[in-house]
C-alpha cells in the first residue's frame, strides 16, 4: 500500500485538514485499506482535523467511502473529493458546501 498525505497549510470550515492525495492498494481483499482508514479517522478525530480524500475516481471506492460516512459533492459518476468528520462535529452539516 502506498499513501500520500499532507496537513500543512490546509484549513476548511475553520478546521485543519488532513489531505490524502494518493492511495494505491496493490493487494486487495486483505483489509489493509479499511484498517488504514480507521487509523486516519481516529487520528483526525483525536486532533480535530477534517479528513479529505482527493480525486476519488473509482465509483466502487466512492460508494465504500460513503458507507464510511464520507460526504461527496456532485454526482456519483464525477471524480471528486470525499470529506469526513465525526457526525457529532459541529461542522458536519456544512460538509456538503465544500468544493469538489
Amino acid at each position: 500500500m502506498y499513501i500520500r498525505a499532507r496537513s500543512k497549510h490546509a484549513s476548511l470550515l475553520g478546521k485543519p485538514v488532513l489531505v490524502v492525495s494518493s492511495v494505491s492498494v496493490f493487494i486487495t481483499n486483505q483489509g489493509c485499506f479499511s484498517t488504514l482508514l480507521s487509523h486516519l479517522k481516529a487520528h483526525c478525530k483525536n486532533k480535530s482535523y477534517l479528513l479529505k480524500i482527493e480525486s476519488v475516481i473509482s465509483q466502487e471506492l466512492r460508494r465504500y467511502l460513503v458507507r464510511q460516512m464520507f460526504v461527496f459533492i456532485g454526482e456519483e459518476w464525477e471524480c471528486g473529493s470525499g470529506y469526513w468528520v465525526p457526525e457529532d462535529d459541529p461542522v458536519y452539516p456544512s460538509l456538503n458546501t465544500l468544493p469538489y
